[in-house]
């Protein structure tokens, strides 16, 4: 086995185009299929769900396992968060949980080569009915032999504390009629002028450096609140050192892109990112099947599997209508699970591996390949799918180093204990009830992903159907008091069951012969399945040392052409990554 071969640890299941939306059935009816099935889940892997939590002066999180009267917990919602991601995965139901102006962004070239940007500072931020005012500054240049000349005053200042592609203030006097500076001071003077340093480069390794200034005449340019949205949108996930949230403020430098007076992109003076025309929700949503399902929906009657049977709060999207949303119960209720041994657990704090978040802007990992997956979000090329993580045959999941951006945990349940649970169901009908079914119904080597630290490694589960009851409402409830309208079902009805989603799923895809053919079912069989990555290590890419690196090196779809796609789930384990190091 070559040590440069690996799995990633997630990948996505495919939807298809199928139209599966119906009509739900609704509380006051006692058609379809109600009971209770009881269900038995092992730990594969190490499990963690968290609950209380600590964090030390120096912001690193301590997590305790989730307990209720003292006693760990598998909470009521964890499970059924995890049932209805993988239900919504094999029945094609609509991408539910979708932010409207999510925007990702790309970066871009700054200058003679990419688009063209000037630097910009933000004198008052734009509210939900105001525009804001940024000043458009004037750039010289700031030669490296005044630099040089003034290297000792630039130390003094902290020039050489300064990040790489940042912005320092200096001031700076300019002689008579001269349109460059020709000597850099300690502080403000009367003939003085402020500006703002960009270092690129080392003293003496550059020709010149880029300065701005807004002491000379400026320009001011209307700030829309939607320039702003977008920009947030970008640059949800940007943390400081403090790992807390990087926003934009007065003051702050930006580069902007303008029209007449009116600013139309903004990016950060550091690390500029410009957002993609088009949102992730109208990427997802070029696909009908898997539009949300909204208030429209639910008055003609036409609801995703996902959304009868766990409810949704339907939104309107027509804006001349008075009603804003419509919710509808589920009719599904997950008990919380009772864990079989409290003292089968880690005694000791383990401090995990960082665990970061999505980044949908890795073009060939989230995106189908194509021959437009250059033009990222704005082209042709489509999303791979929902995302969902790989079993780890032997999970690596401690650090040995503590910091703002991993926690530590207090209790980590150990592979082979188990919990049981119950799920109470009422009207559900044939392929509704067979889908659930075979989703809890696993197979020896099938798992499924539950809890905390899913990317390291934490979290296989397997299911057992351990006993199911079926309640007939109409018997249940009739005059005749010795008719409880219960009946146990056997391990041969529940097969059944399974057997009508099946043969239903493929009435919906009629373009498929056999079951495990669709494309979604043959990903969820894969990812799910124990087996199927064979010897190779389940981790992120590294270069270096670094993961960075490695999406450096090798996703970077405007610079290299040796790029590394993420194989699909199909292809697994045909085709693998390389560049483990």
């Amino acid at each position: 086995m070559s040590n440069s071969e690996f799995f990633n640890p997630y990948n996505f299941i495919r939807s298809s185009e199928s139209d599966v939306r119906e009509k739900p059935i609704f509380h006051n009816e006692t058609k379809g299929y109600s009971g209770e099935v009881t269900v038995s889940a092992t730990a594969i892997t190490p499990l963690f769900i968290g609950g209380r939590r600590e964090i030390t002066d120096d912001g690193h999180h301590l997590i305790y396992f989730y307990e209720e009267n003292k006693q760990k917990t598998i909470p009521s919602t964890s499970l059924k968060g995890m049932l209805r991601s993988y239900f919504e995965a094999i029945t094609n139901s609509c991408y539910l949980s979708l932010e409207k102006n999510y925007y990702e962004g790309y970066r871009p070239k700054l200058g003679k080569m990419g688009i063209n940007a000037d630097l910009g500072r933000i004198e008052d931020m734009p509210s939900q009915n105001n525009s804001g005012t940024i000043l458009l500054g004037e750039t010289f240049k700031m030669t490296h032999v005044v630099m040089d000349i003034y290297k000792e005053t630039l130390r003094n200042i902290g020039i050489n504390r300064w990040k790489q592609g940042s912005y320092g203030p200096i001031f700076v006097e300019f002689e008579p009629d001269k349109e460059l500076p020709d000597k850099i001071l300690a502080g403000k003077t009367e003939n003085s002028t402020c500006c703002y340093l960009k270092v690129s480069g080392a003293m003496g390794t550059k020709k010149h450096e880029t300065a701005v200034t807004f002491d000379k005449i400026s320009k001011e340019l209307e700030f829309p609140n939607e320039v702003l949205i977008k920009y947030n949108a970008v640059y949800a996930h940007r943390k400081n050192q403090d790992n807390n949230p990087v926003k934009l403020s007065e003051g702050d430098l930006v580069y902007i892109e303008y029209s007449g007076n009116v600013v139309t992109n903004i990016y950060p003076a550091k690390h500029a990112k410009k957002p993609y025309n088009r949102s992730v929700s109208e990427v997802i949503c070029s696909n009908e099947s898997r539009k949300p399902c909204d208030l429209t929906d639910f008055k003609e009657g036409r609801i995703c599997p996902a959304c009868r049977i766990f409810g949704n709060i339907f939104h309107n999207i027509d804006s001349q209508s008075n009603k804003k949303v419509q919710g509808f119960a589920g009719r599904l209720f997950v008990s919380q699970g009772k864990i079989k041994d409290q003292s089968d657990f880690t005694q000791d704090l383990n401090t995990l591996k960082i665990l970061g978040s999505p980044h949908p802007s890795c073009i060939p990992f989230y995106m189908q390949e194509s021959k437009d997956i250059k033009s990222g979000y704005e082209g042709t090329a489509d999303i791979r799918g929902r995302k969902f993580y790989h079993h780890h045959k032997s999970p690596d999941y401690r650090a040995m180093e503590k910091s703002n951006q991993n926690a530590t945990v207090y209790h980590i349940m150990n592979a082979g204990n188990s919990f049981t649970f119950k799920i109470r169901y009422e009207g559900l009908s044939d392929f509704e009830l067979g889908a659930l079914l075979f989703l809890l119904n696993n197979n020896k080597d099938q798992v499924l992903k539950l809890g905390m630290g899913k990317p390291i490694g934490l979290g296989s589960i397997h299911l057992n159907i351990t006993s199911m009851v079926d309640i007939n409402k109409r018997k249940r409830y009739s005059d005749d008091l010795s008719e409880t309208g219960v009946i146990e079902w056997s391990q041969d009805e529940i097969d059944m069951a399974i057997i009508c989603y099946k043969e239903a799923l493929l009435g919906y895809e009629k373009e498929y012969d056999q079951f495990d053919q669709i494309p979604y079912i043959e990903d969820f069989l894969i990812i799910s399945d124990t087996r199927k990555l064979g010897k190779y290590p389940v981790k992120y890419p590294r270069a270096n040392g670094k993961g960075f690196s490695w999406f450096m090196d090798f996703t970077d779809v405007n610079k290299h052409k040796d790029i590394k796609y993420l194989p699909q789930l199909s292809d697994i384990p045909k085709k693998k990554l390389d560049g483990w190091s």
